[in-house]
């Protein structure tokens, strides 16, 4: 405990997973910030990376969760057949409240702002949606994580 406690950046990803654990109803969610903290309790080179995933997971739950299942399914197929819009994407993302996509635009999970999608064309940013045009690595890697987590 004596790294813990002489590491302020340790100290804090520990507390605000903690909090994070504490205050979700996934059991997953636990699992993955168990994992991503022990790791970086010994591998000082995850630091960084296992604050951010710490600050997203902190705000992404149930319902962001599943937009974001939603939107990678949404973002793929789009992406597989562009046509000249990105109107699958911009269907999953009109049916998503609000407040579900600003917090997926507030963690960082997703791209934000025109992007070139086929045939030379880039989406139209949309007010309703946050301007939002797909999910990003992160995006994609954290929710990878969390469905790859088996609970026993």
């Amino acid at each position: 405990m004596t790294v813990i406690q002489t590491d302020g950046e340790r100290n804090e990803l520990l507390w605000s997973s903690v909090q994070a654990a504490m205050s979700t109803g996934i059991e997953g969610k636990r699992v993955y910030l168990a994992r991503v903290v022990a790791n970086a309790m010994t591998d000082t080179t995850t630091i960084d990376d296992a604050q951010l995933i710490v600050t997203a997971l902190t705000e992404l739950e149930g319902p962001h969760i599943s937009a974001l299942v939603k939107l990678v399914a949404a973002d793929d197929a789009n992406q597989a057949d562009p046509g000249n819009s990105d109107e699958i994407l911009q269907a999953a993302l009109e049916a998503i409240p609000a407040p579900v996509l600003a917090t997926l635009v507030r963690v960082g999970v997703v791209y934000v702002g025109s992007e070139q999608r086929g045939n030379g064309l880039y989406s139209v940013p949309r007010a309703r949606t946050y301007s939002i045009t797909g999910v990003n690595d992160f995006g994609r890697e954290v929710l990878a994580n969390l469905r790859g987590i088996e609970i026993d």
